[in-house]
């Protein structure tokens, strides 16, 4: 989506300079590369029990030790 409306609106220029169509072409190029370098990109999962013992030790890092009585 992103790539159609940069696109459109490098060449919606053209339309009214129609000597830079050249030039348009080599711009709408180049922000249709940048424009997927920018984007969501995928990344694998992770085991589950690499994020289970993950989680577990944050968890026990997080809890407080238990308040002793004043004597």
């Amino acid at each position: 989506m992103r790539e159609r409306r940069a696109v459109s609106e490098i060449l919606s220029r053209v339309s009214e300079r129609p000597e830079e169509s050249e030039d348009a072409d080599i711009r709408a190029k180049t922000k249709i590369v940048e424009t997927r370098r920018k984007a969501f990109k995928k990344r694998p999962d992770s085991p589950l029990g690499i994020v289970i013992e993950r989680k577990l030790t944050k968890r026990t890092n997080r809890t407080k030790p238990p308040l002793l009585p004043n004597s």
